[in-house]
């Protein structure tokens, strides 16, 4: 059925889908705050894909392994999707479709390892601004309050996930985009302050570890940043035009330049790593002493092309320019893991011919080249003859889409009782087979949409009270 108004606790091995190359087409990869993150051998990224001419934002997550792409197909994702991933959970904002006569917002919290997922309505009508994460097994949301103008973040409890909403433990304004970094074991993020007489002042501010807030006299700004870092010594900010005001009154800019570190303790050292050159930095990673920057700059300061790619080195002071073959914008990036890759909208030189809007750094070759996409449908593993599955599965139906019948097959690892059920997209039952008490093994079932309308149907499967849902198109 529908989602209530309250959590619901829903058991669903596939929110991701493979991507069907005939029915959508990729494009730009954008900057979502976690634009790209890899995690457990997956790359998560938000981007725009084009499906029956229409566009709109997809979550989609690449298997760095076997090279296949998949979509969280949930209906409930809003037009501007935001998310996290991290302590085996994804986190997701909802929001009811138009069609239903309840309308609401809220989180979709999904355990990655046992497939489970609770959705929370939320009170308020707007979608969370931005999630995070955290190291510690808490989650920070920024949301809008009823004025609709400012924004406030909060830290919860994420020990298990019928405890998201227990505790709110502080607040602050926040209406400059959605930034959180965490560093110490501190969520830090941005703020903007409003003064009558001098106008907006912006700040990076954090939760204390002892969940309070502190530090939003930090850095303030007169102008607004594109993203920020933190270091021991240094909070970094880039953007299209850094203004500091560094005294307790605006009289005058301190600074004025692309992207700038900023001392901890000492206000008058100021390491200036990108002047105030054309274009501007869009987003930065911190890996170890080095800082990756990307965004529209064409140079460093000293007439050296950059091409919107560059790394500064805090220990030797050395830069890195990674300008090969890159035409185009580069919105968000991730560097982690011996990986180094961006996304956003450009093409690649020496791959012409391959998928553009998303690449990774080859340090051998020195060179970008784009991801390999493997659209085949992924193997699932088939048991040996009279050998026992080692887990309850529902498998993909084939064909897919079908026309008007296909399989449905499912193991036990045990003998169970087992009925089937599909629905509708909006949840109405359609049919169902009770299949009584199935032995062990792999089991099929025939299901024939002939008489039904054109569209996605979700067949839900109960083996001794666990359930399990899949997708599936019919196309007459």
């Amino acid at each position: 059925k529908p989602l209530s108004s309250y959590a619901i606790d829903w058991q669903d091995e596939n929110l991701f889908v493979p991507l069907n190359p005939n029915e959508v087409t990729l494009g730009a990869v954008l900057d979502r705050d976690h634009g790209l993150k890899i995690y457990d051998s997956y790359l998560y990224m938000v981007r725009m894909i084009t499906e029956d001419g229409v566009d709109r934002e997809a979550l989609l997550r690449y298997n760095l392994e076997t090279k296949h792409i998949y979509e969280f197909r949930h209906e409930l994702l809003p037009g501007t999707i935001r998310y996290d991933v991290g302590v085996n959970k994804l986190v997701v904002p909802v929001s009811s479709p138009s069609s239903w006569s309840e309308r609401f917002t809220g989180i979709l919290i999904y355990d990655l390892e046992n497939h489970r997922y609770v959705v929370f309505k939320s009170l308020e009508r707007q979608i969370a601004r931005g999630f995070m994460i955290l190291s510690d097994n808490t989650l920070i949301t920024s949301e809008p309050p009823y004025d609709c103008c400012e924004y406030i973040v909060t830290r919860r409890e994420l020990e298990t996930l019928e405890t998201i909403l227990r505790s709110q433990v502080g607040y602050e304004y926040f209406s400059h985009g959605s930034r959180f970094r965490e560093y110490g074991n501190n969520p830090y993020f941005s703020r903007v302050y409003y003064h009558p007489v001098l106008g907006n002042y912006y700040y990076i501010t954090h939760f204390t570890s002892s969940n309070t807030l502190g530090g939003g006299l930090e850095l303030k700004l007169k102008s607004s940043f594109n993203d920020f870092s933190i270091t021991d010594e240094y909070r970094i900010v880039g953007g299209g035009l850094i203004e500091v005001e560094l005294g307790m009154y605006y009289d005058g800019v301190d600074y004025m330049g692309k992207l700038a570190a900023f001392s901890k303790t000492d206000r008058d050292d100021i390491l200036v790593i990108l002047p105030d050159v054309p274009g501007e930095v869009l987003t930065m990673k911190m890996v170890d002493d080095e800082l990756y920057f990307m965004g529209t700059f064409s140079e460093l300061g000293d007439s050296s092309t950059a091409g919107g790619i560059a790394s500064y080195h805090f220990e030797t002071g050395e830069y890195r320019t990674f300008n090969s073959g890159v035409n185009g914008f580069v919105n968000t990036a991730e560097v982690t893991d011996g990986w180094f890759i961006i996304g956003g909208d450009f093409s690649i030189d020496n791959d012409a011919e391959t998928i553009h809007d998303l690449a990774y750094w080859d340090d051998d070759d020195e060179q970008w080249r784009a991801f390999e996409v493997d659209y085949s449908e992924p193997e699932q593993s088939e048991p040996e003859e009279n050998e026992t599955p080692s887990a309850i599965a529902l498998h993909q139906n084939y064909p897919n889409p079908f026309n008007p019948a296909t399989q449905i097959s499912y193991d036990l690892p045990e003998p169970a009782s087992v009925s089937l059920t599909i629905y509708t997209i909006n949840g109405q039952p359609v049919r169902t087979y009770d299949e009584g008490f199935k032995e062990s093994g792999r089991h099929e079932i025939t299901f024939d949409g002939s008489g039904l309308a054109s569209g996605v149907y979700l067949y839900r499967i109960s083996i001794d009270g666990k359930i399990i849902t899949r997708k599936m198109m019919l196309l007459n």
